[in-house]
């Protein structure tokens, strides 16, 4: 599922990913980005942030992320409920969407509760 946002007068975007409960039996990890759709291919391909954040936070714990600058969850993923926030600087002007991928085993009922959001300015 996916989160379609048209950016064309949009210069600056802050993706807004929140994980309330997660259930699951052995480590299940969630990983969140954001794409920009290439018109010419149409293909879509990650954007990567300026600044990220992870709410509560500790001291360092973004230093790992900032490596890699595409995961709104950061590079080793999401396991824990917690608030995940990128900012990005320069969008392009074309549409937009928000990507994510889930790993792990899981049985009925169990899994991420999330919402996720966008927003442009």
């Amino acid at each position: 599922m996916a989160i379609p946002a048209k950016l064309l007068n949009a210069t600056m975007g802050v993706v807004t990913f929140r994980i309330s409960a997660v259930t699951g039996t052995a480590t299940p990890t969630l990983y969140a980005w954001l794409e920009a759709k290439d018109t010419a291919q149409v293909q879509y391909f990650p954007l990567f942030y300026d600044q990220r954040g992870t709410e509560p936070a500790t001291p360092g714990d973004d230093l790992g992320a900032d490596l890699n600058r595409k995961n709104v969850t950061g590079t080793g993923g999401a396991t824990v409920a917690g608030r995940h926030t990128a900012i990005y600087k320069h969008l392009p002007a074309m549409e937009c969407r928000l990507r994510w991928r889930v790993t792990g085993t899981f049985s009925a009922g169990q899994g991420f509760t999330v919402s996720a959001g966008m927003d442009v300015a």
